[in-house]
C-alpha cells in the first residue's frame, strides 16, 4: 500500500473529492476496487458519445462523495454523528421465523411466541445469547466485539441488526455462522460482504463454517 493518504480526484460531475481516511484509500487502492475501472455502466454509447464514460469506478468514488455530504448535513442539523459510528461494522441477517423460533426453544427449553401478541418479553435474551454462541466475526485477525441493535419482522422474516465499533481499518475479515445447524444441519448460510463496494459472497455449511476475504 502507498503512504500517500491525501488523494483528490477531479470528478466529471462533483468536481474535486476528497478521501476522508486512510482505511477508505487503502480500500480504493486494492486490485478488487481498482478493477471497477474497467466495468463500462453506459454500455457501448461511448462509440457514439465519446464522452459518455462513466465506470463503476466513478460511480463508486461519487457515492463515497454524496455519502460525505450527507453526514455534513446531518451533523449540520445538529444530528450527532460519532467517529465510533462512521468507524462501525454493520451486520444484517435474515431468516425464517419459524427456523429461528424452533432452534432457540428446542436449545433453551423455552417458549418464544415470535412475532405474535404472546411474544415472550425476555426474547431478545435469548436471541442475543444465541448469536454470541454461534456468530463471530474475527477484524485482521483479531476476534470483533458484536453488539446486538435489534430486530425486525417481515411477514414469515426475521432481522437481525448487529454492529462492531472501533474498525480503524481493515485488512482481512473473516466470518463464522454455525446459524441453526443442530436443528437444520443441511442449513446454509449465505453471507454477502461489502466494504466499499468490494463485494463477495460466500456459502457457509455445517461441514465448513467460516470464509475469509483479505483486502491486502
Amino acid at each position: 500500500m502507498t503512504s500517500n493518504k491525501l488523494k483528490i480526484f477531479n470528478d466529471p460531475i462533483y468536481g474535486f473529492i476528497t478521501i476522508p481516511n486512510s482505511q477508505i484509500f487503502d480500500l480504493i487502492e486494492h486490485k478488487y476496487f481498482q478493477r471497477l475501472r474497467r466495468i463500462n455502466q453506459m454500455g457501448l454509447s461511448y462509440l457514439v458519445y465519446p464522452g459518455a464514460n462513466h465506470t463503476r469506478f466513478h460511480h463508486a468514488i461519487g457515492c463515497i462523495h454524496l455519502m460525505q455530504k450527507a453526514i455534513n448535513v446531518l451533523r449540520f442539523k445538529d444530528v450527532t454523528i460519532s467517529e465510533e459510528e462512521e468507524q462501525a461494522l454493520q451486520i444484517t441477517m435474515r431468516f425464517f421465523i419459524d427456523d429461528v423460533e424452533n432452534t432457540l426453544e428446542s436449545r433453551y427449553d423455552t417458549e418464544l411466541e415470535l412475532d405474535t401478541p404472546a411474544e415472550a418479553k425476555n426474547s431478545d435474551f435469548y436471541i442475543q445469547k444465541y448469536l454470541a454462541q454461534k456468530f463471530k466475526i474475527t477484524v485482521n485477525d483479531q476476534l470483533v466485539k458484536l453488539n446486538y441493535i435489534g430486530k425486525e419482522y417481515n411477514n414469515d422474516v426475521v432481522y437481525f441488526y448487529l454492529e462492531a465499533l472501533h474498525i480503524d481499518s481493515i485488512k482481512s475479515i473473516e466470518v463464522e455462522s454455525k446459524m441453526l445447524y443442530e436443528e437444520f444441519p443441511d442449513q446454509e448460510n449465505f453471507i454477502k460482504l461489502n466494504v466499499k463496494n468490494i463485494k463477495k459472497t460466500y456459502i457457509l455449511i455445517k461441514e465448513k463454517d467460516k470464509e475469509m476475504l483479505k483486502l491486502t
